[in-house]
């Protein structure tokens, strides 16, 4: 068995060395304190790695961290303790054949116009115009709310219909309805 060797064109074979702060043994080459280690199977382990430029590829490739970051502080994908954190400042795309999103609590949009969910309840928040568009829209609930105030409305419960309006009111739980204006039927 060959230990070490010198071959007459000068390249050197070591079974293990030291070379300033770094270790060199039959399988790997790391530093004194193990914050890096390359390993012969193609493995790169350390602590506490920087890479600055350049490009990572390979066929297949874990990353194994607790914690990480990617990118620059304007625009990022983070990760610790459980959690991932993706910003943007531009436009920021998901696309896929299938796209699942499974989560008990979830917040799409800014303070003044966002679809939020949780609880088992959901809110659409909007300040212009929402759109409920489809070729059938069924919206089934045995208790409903469409107007503003209490002045023009249709609302429903208890097996009951209200409307309200400036010149019309029907009113079934207390068995009134109240006209203003002229009645035209043809």
């Amino acid at each position: 068995q060959i230990t070490a060797q010198i071959t007459d064109e000068g390249f050197t074979r070591f079974v293990s060395a030291s070379i300033g702060s770094f270790d060199v043994d039959g399988t790997t080459i790391s530093d004194t304190s193990n914050n890096l280690v390359l390993s012969s199977s193609g493995q790169i382990t350390g602590s506490k790695v920087l890479f600055t430029g350049g490009t990572i590829t390979g066929s297949g490739m874990d990353i194994l961290t607790p914690k990480f970051y990617f990118g620059q502080n304007s625009n990022y994908i983070s990760g610790s303790e459980g959690n991932i954190s993706i910003v943007n400042t531009g436009t920021t795309t998901l696309s896929g054949s299938a796209v699942d999103i499974k989560t008990p609590k979830f917040y799409l949009g800014e303070s003044a116009n966002y679809i939020s969910g949780s609880g088992g309840n959901i809110s659409i928040v909007n300040t212009g115009t929402t759109t409920l568009s489809g070729s059938a829209v069924n919206i089934q609930t045995p208790k409903f709310y469409l107007g503003e105030g209490t002045s023009q409305y249709i609302s429903g419960s208890n097996g009951n219909i209200e409307i309200s309006s400036s010149q019309f009111h029907l009113d079934p739980a207390n068995n009134t309805m109240a006209i203003s204006g002229s009645i035209t039927a043809t």
